[in-house]
């Protein structure tokens, strides 16, 4: 079975609510933390603790992901990266450089987590000659992202606030984590078609 449609429930849809929730938020970072802090130093600190969060975090996702499976592992980043998405957001509304940096932290664990799980399912239920075309979607996947979350995140921010486009964020990703959990029969092997 070749049909890459088996993985949009349980792999693309996550991935694009995942990317859609990144993008909601990718331009508040710097200007919120510099903002509250006053320093360009501090704000690009912001901006690299997720980066850090994933460094830190890609061998331990990589043992939990053998200890839980693909479908709890890519629903436990998810839910890691939404818990997370609160804490920054509640780190906005108290106006804690320290709160919004270590829940940008937790959001590198968790999309570490979502990711390792997401790139090794994927290659577990795919062949060779299926592989390119499966992971290729992410690609537009993360496009379509790049297009739309910016400006639905800056619309969100200018009426409502940077804590309220995280929490967005955060409830956005806890829904990606249920389409996971709830996605039946979690993918079969795909195989190239017969010629």
């Amino acid at each position: 079975m070749s049909d890459l449609r088996v993985l949009i429930w349980p792999i693309y849809l996550p991935s694009l609510i995942n990317q859609l929730c990144e993008q909601l938020t990718a331009t508040s970072v710097a200007l919120f933390a510099l903002q509250i802090s006053g320093s360009t130093a501090l704000a690009g600190a912001a901006v690299g603790a997720t980066g850090l969060g994933v460094v830190v975090s890609n061998v331990p996702a990589s043992l939990l992901y053998r200890m839980l499976g693909a479908q709890r592992t890519l629903a436990t980043g998810q839910a890691i990266s939404g818990l997370a998405s609160i804490i920054v957001a509640q780190g906005c509304r108290v106006r804690s450089m320290a709160l919004f940096v270590a829940g940008l932290a937790l959001v590198g664990v968790g999309d570490a987590t979502f990711l390792i799980a997401r790139s090794s399912r994927v290659r577990e239920v795919t062949t060779p000659a299926v592989r390119g075309r499966a992971t290729a979607m992410f690609g537009g996947i993360g496009r379509v992202a790049q297009v739309f979350g910016p400006p639905v995140g800056g619309f969100v921010v200018g009426r409502v606030g940077v804590g309220m486009a995280f929490m967005l964020r955060g409830v956005g990703l806890f829904v990606g984590a249920l389409t996971v959990m709830f996605s039946r029969g979690f993918v079969p092997t795909l195989q190239a078609p017969d010629d």
